[in-house]
């Protein structure tokens, strides 16, 4: 009896956190579709012009998931994938994936099966391979494809997401950058440079959407400010009161 009530007072806690961070979860949720077309514009319109600047013609992004421990029963936790993740809709890829992008507008999607619905119905990328992830294969599949896309291309440079100095544009680990020099072998690895300005451009060049909502957002948030500052009441408000009062 008393393992039984301690088993239940554990499932009421973690139900309980769970629920927390779904509600606080709530406050940042965009419309995917808003999302998915600001992102496509961007890296439809903007993106080769941006690689063509700077000299780039191949972009990548070697993504993976690095919390996906099935015996992990405390709380989900936020996933820690590369930064640009959210920039080029593959938030929510599970499996290791790799991104393509050139600077004549190719946007190739390496994925595993299981995150392909999720990709296709972003409607960013003009091709989409999947593989099948097993423990036997590993992501051998995943580099096969990356190697032939590479040899394709044969591009003079490739950015990689490596920077000494803006982290939004480091999100490459060391350990993936190996398993890239290791499948593309030397030749091609002698072309790898940081995408830092690519990245950053891409990030501070907005589009005639992306204005129409930060501007709608400063006018809402302005009158969030003024409603706060009607309500205080001199020796009672305090600083709490009026940041729950703007987040609610």
């Amino acid at each position: 009896m008393h393992f039984i009530f301690k088993r239940i007072i554990f499932n009421i806690i973690i139900i309980s956190l769970l629920s927390f961070t779904s509600l606080f979860a709530q406050y940042w949720t965009v419309d995917h579709r808003v999302k998915n077309r600001i992102r496509k514009e961007k890296l439809e319109n903007q993106l080769p012009l941006i690689m063509k600047e700077y000299k780039i013609p191949v972009w990548i992004v070697f993504n993976r998931d690095p919390n996906d421990d099935p015996d992990n029963i405390f709380i989900e936790r936020y996933r820690r994938l590369d930064p640009v993740s959210e920039l080029i809709g593959a938030e929510n890829t599970f499996y290791p994936s790799i991104f393509i992008f050139t600077d004549n507008g190719e946007r190739i999607a390496l994925i595993e099966k299981e995150d392909y619905q999720y990709i296709y119905e972003t409607k960013i990328y003009t091709k989409i391979c999947f593989y099948k992830y097993t423990r036997q294969t590993g992501i051998n599949p995943l580099l096969n494809f990356f190697k032939e896309e590479i040899l394709r291309i044969n591009p003079e440079k490739i950015g990689m997401n490596f920077s000494e100095t803006e982290p939004v544009a480091d999100g490459l680990t060391i350990g993936l950058r190996k398993i890239i020099e290791d499948t593309i072998g030397e030749k091609f690895s002698s072309r790898l440079v940081s995408a830092e300005d690519i990245i950053v451009t891409l990030w501070g060049q907005k589009t005639k959407e992306e204005l129409k909502y930060i501007k709608k957002s400063t006018e809402i948030s302005n009158e969030l400010m003024i409603d706060a500052f009607k309500n205080i009441k001199p020796g009672k408000t305090t600083k709490k009161d009026i940041f729950n009062f703007i987040r609610t």
